[in-house]
């Protein structure tokens, strides 16, 4: 449904802006910056979730760990880093940034749209994706962790389906580490 003012981009999704102001509403409860254990776990998911594309899957971040959703603005790789990393200018500051199908070992997907700018215990860190979808609140008892033995990458922290769709969601601090 289409709030008054709130613009609806291809495919039904979002505008930037509408995506913008979604991210703000939801998580205006979410503390977000409070450096978590030092442990490798990740930390607990609440259900709320902002659904993208990568590649051609279906993933999502927690929204706790979402800061904003901009344009795509192509990395510059620096001497050193891997292949998928790179440096991209926000706001003229400096930003790490990856591209996330080429992280997890998928096609890379050559029409990028956007980049969505994660909080984790390393710092921001800009995720590349394909495109991004709608803000989803799934009880927390339907998140599931993958299955043992499906081989899953250590990115995917669980599952979960959403309008009938599986979607992978995925560990900002183990994707972004560096």
């Amino acid at each position: 449904m289409e709030e008054r003012g709130q613009r609806v981009g291809r495919r039904g999704v979002p505008s930037e802006e509408g995506l913008r102001r979604l991210i703000a509403a939801w998580a205006s409860d979410v503390q977000t910056g409070v450096p978590a254990e030092e442990d490798d776990e990740a930390p607990p998911l609440d259900g709320r979730l902002l659904q993208c594309v990568i590649g051609s899957g279906a993933f999502a971040f927690p929204l706790a760990a979402v800061t904003e959703v901009v344009p795509f603005a192509a990395p510059r790789r620096l001497p050193g880093q891997p292949v998928e990393a790179g440096v991209t200018m926000l706001r003229g500051e400096p930003l790490p940034t990856l591209d996330a199908a080429a992280r997890m070992g998928m096609q890379v997907d050559e029409a990028a749209g956007r980049m969505v700018v994660l909080t984790t215990r390393q710092g921001a860190c800009a995720v590349v994706v394909s495109e991004t979808g709608e803000i989803a609140e799934v009880a927390s008892d339907r998140l599931m962790p993958p299955p043992a033995g499906a081989g899953a990458s250590e990115y995917v922290v669980a599952l979960v389906e959403i309008a009938g769709e599986l979607v992978a969601v995925l560990d900002p601090e183990r994707l972004c580490r560096r």
